[in-house]
Parts: structure tokens; sequence; C-alpha cells
């Protein structure tokens, strides 16, 4: 037991050591003993498939000396199905019984496996540009809180398009996944979109094929970082200009520099009383891929699923500072 320890690292996580050790602790002791005993059975299974597929090879070399290659390349893929797969059962059940509990840990959040509907109104966002049109979707969980007076929610989602190739098979390839985040407004805005700059040729292009459910009207603002990052467009130009700090746009690259690697800005909007920002992340929200290494271990990633419940009170932390 004493192996299991959560060492607090951050202000938000102070008394999550006691939550740890009544409740996570025990968990990963019994998931321990299950994930060395299934580390055991893939071993075996590994080189029970990997002996079979040498043999097959070998017999296989006697006729030609390319089909050896054949039962070669299936056994390596089956090897590599029953390495990545031994795991999946158990991530799955931590994850569903862990991300609750960390969630409870704060009196203003709000766990759900589903994203709420409301907060996540899809239509919209896609008319808004801020998310793209898809074949496959992906949402949830979701999180609910206020924090400084102002509610949010925030919702995993994963986007993919599908197409069959030249031999008929399906290609999936994904085209978001992160998080979407709605923050409460005290005013009620115009709609103000900031989308991503793409350069002079592409905006152009990117431009008309929007034309048809973007605001018409563009926003200029004075700092070049923010005009060489960001498409800004509204319905309401004189409302914008007065009701928008003039900082916001620079909060959006603050945002992005914090959360995002690879990309360099953020699409977001103002529609009503409604702040959306779509984030988008290298890595799984409140994920907990830990069976790979002793779950002892699992600390680091509990650090980062807490951090993650962090995102929206510095998001708003941030925004309420003038």
């Amino acid at each position: 037991m004493s192996q299991f320890v959560f060492l607090e690292q951050h202000e938000y996580e102070e008394g999550f050591s006691e939550v740890y050790k009544t409740k996570i602790a025990p968990i990963l002791q019994n998931m321990e003993i299950e994930r060395k005993n299934c580390v055991k059975r893939s071993r075996i299974w590994i080189a029970i498939l990997a002996m079979g597929s040498a043999c097959l090879a070998w017999q296989a070399l006697k006729l030609h000396p390319v089909l050896p290659l054949f039962p070669l390349l299936a056994g390596a893929g089956a090897v590599l199905f029953v390495f990545l797969s031994r795991h999946d059962n158990a991530h799955g059940e931590f994850t569903n019984i862990v991300r609750p509990i960390l969630c409870n840990f704060f009196e203003d959040i709000t766990y759900s496996k589903a994203p709420n509907q409301d907060a996540f109104p899809s239509d919209q966002l896609r008319n808004l540009n801020l998310i793209p049109a898809a074949d496959r979707t992906y949402l949830g969980p979701s999180i609910e809180g206020t924090w400084r007076n102002v509610s949010y929610s925030m919702t995993e989602a994963s986007f993919y398009s599908e197409r069959r190739d030249n031999e008929g098979d399906r290609v999936s390839k994904r085209l978001f996944s992160g998080v979407v985040m709605n923050v409460e407004c005290f005013v009620s805005m115009p709609t103000i979109v900031f989308l991503p700059d793409f350069g002079e040729t592409l905006n152009k292009v990117y431009r008309w094929t929007t034309r048809n459910n973007r605001p018409k009207q563009k926003l200029y603002f004075p700092a070049g970082a923010v005009e060489g990052a960001f498409e800004v467009y509204t319905d309401d130009l004189d409302r914008a200009q007065n009701l928008l700090p003039p900082n916001f746009g620079l909060k959006l690259l603050e945002f992005s520099g914090a959360y995002q690697k690879t990309k360099r800005s953020i699409s977001a909007a103002f529609k009503g009383k409604k702040l959306f920002i779509v984030i988008g992340l290298d890595r799984g929200f409140m994920d907990f891929d830990v069976f790979d290494a002793p779950l002892s271990e699992a600390d680091a990633k509990i650090h980062e699923a807490l951090a993650d419940l962090m995102m929206p009170r510095k998001i708003i932390d941030n925004l309420l500072e003038q």
C-alpha cells in the first residue's frame, strides 16, 4: 500500500491525497495484480504466435523463397494486436471509475459520461465554422461547473471523415480531437467568430466556402500578432467594438500557447450569452492510459487529469483579468 502515494503539487490538489489513499489506491492495487497476470498471459500468447509463424515460414521456405513473408507478416500483425489490446478492458474500467472520483472532489464540478446537448449545440457550432462537418463524431465525457460566478461546460470531442480508397477499403481521417468549452457571458454579445488565418490565398478560398454562414463584417485588431493568427467576423461591428475587450485576441493566443502544441490559433465565437472555445489537444482528455507501467506510477496521469479539470477555471481567470 505504501508505494501507492499521491503527492500534492498544486493548490487545487490540496486534500486530494486522502481521496487517493481511500478511494483510488485500493483500486490500483487490485488492478496491478490483474495487470501483471495480463502481461504474463500476453507474453505467452506472443511467444506462441511468434513460434507458430516462424514454423510456418520455415515450411513455406521449402516451397518458395518469397512465401515465408506471408506467415511472418500475419504473425507480426497478430502479435501487435495482442500487445495493443491486452489492457483495453482495464483501461476503460479504470477510466470510468476514476473520472467521477476526480470530479466529485470539487464541489462546483459535475461529471457526465454523455455531453449536454444544450451546452454543445453541434448544428450551431458547425454554422459558426468552429467544428468540422464529419462522418463520425465522438462526444463525452463532459463536465459542468461554476467558477467566480461564471457557469461553464466542457465536452471532449473528436471528428472523423471517412472515404473508400481505390481498393474499396474504408479509410478514416481524424479532423479534430480536443475539447469544446462553453463559457457564460454576463451580457448578450453579437455574433463574433475567431477563425484561423490561413494566409492571403487560402483565406480568400475559406471566405468563399463559408460565405453563406459566416458573419459579413470584418473585425480588425490593433495587435499584429492577433491579425496574423485570426480572421475575425461579426454581425454587428459597432457593438462588437464596444463590448469586446481590445486584448481578447491576445488572450486567445495565450490559451493556444498553454494548451495546444501544434496549432497557433484557437477557434472561438461569441453568440448571445455564450462564448464557445475550441481547443485541440494532442492527447486524450482526462485519459488514463497507464497500464504499460506499474500502476503505482499512475499518479502522473491523475495530476494531468486534475489539470484538465482546471482548464475552464484558468481561462475564466484570464478572461476576467483586464
